[in-house]
């Protein structure tokens, strides 16, 4: 309790919220070696402690959202918007499963008429950081990108510090900076590419390949031809594009 407290009165909220879901994740690991055998190193438990603060941090941010749209009108521009009619839209998104430590990655591409052209889901190893899975998924979708011969495309996805660190002219000094170096290096030389902010709502189809890519072993890519439990999804997000012509 001492500790505790002297916590309390040395270290900001949001730092002390990670301290506790560190603490949390150094019980449990201390109760499965001591009841079950099963033991978990440390980055194992840094991996989950990491994610489950995120999941914390991003449901209170939810919840803001909520309470607000209570008071307010729906916004029809909270949710995916095509590009325009020659360009492609990319989205990327990640999914973190705390229990497992699992991450995976997805990645749609679509015209301006709503139809996919690819879809990607990508499984990743456990790290210390989802903002290193972020990076990869991005560099992972300019790759796909180039894979194909898109030349004209609009990025989209919420990782609001990956897309200012690549929208900057400064060579990045984080932990994963060399991946988003990577990605300048192929970004900064295609005019007619751009990256923007969207929040989840915006991504629904790149969160659901994300989730899916969780209980993946390796990479899966479909071209055009998606698999049905996408279809719902892609249908909902496609009704944008008539509700625009009505």
């Amino acid at each position: 309790m001492e500790t505790w407290q002297y916590l309390i009165n040395k270290v900001q909220k949001q730092e002390l919220e990670y301290i506790a879901f560190t603490f949390k994740q150094i019980w449990q690991r201390i109760n499965k070696w001591v009841f079950e055998k099963v033991f978990k190193s440390p980055t194992e438990v840094w991996t989950a402690a990491r994610i489950e603060w995120n999941n914390f941090i991003e449901a209170k941010d939810d919840m803001g959202t909520r309470s607000l749209l209570i008071h307010q009108p729906i916004r029809r521009d909270v949710e995916w918007q095509p590009p325009d009619e020659a360009r492609y839209k990319v989205n990327w998104d990640v999914g973190f499963k705390t229990s497992t430590s699992k991450m995976g990655a997805g990645i749609i591409i679509r015209n301006f008429e709503g139809e996919v052209i690819v879809a990607l889901s990508m499984p990743r190893a456990p790290v210390s950081d989802p903002s290193v899975v972020e990076a990869n998924a991005l560099w992972r979708a300019v790759v796909l990108c180039e894979e194909i011969g898109i030349t004209n495309a609009v990025f989209e996805g919420d990782a609001r510090n990956i897309i200012s660190e690549v929208q900057q002219t400064d060579q990045s000094f984080a932990w994963y900076g060399q991946i988003i170096e990577d990605i300048k290096l192929i970004y900064n030389t295609r005019q007619r590419w751009t990256i923007q902010y969207a929040p989840r709502e915006c991504n629904l189809a790149a969160h659901k390949l994300a989730q899916f890519a969780i209980q993946c072993d390796n990479e899966l890519v479909w071209l055009e031809d998606i698999p049905e439990w996408m279809n719902e999804c892609i249908q909902l997000e496609k009704n944008v594009i008539l509700r625009m012509n009505i």
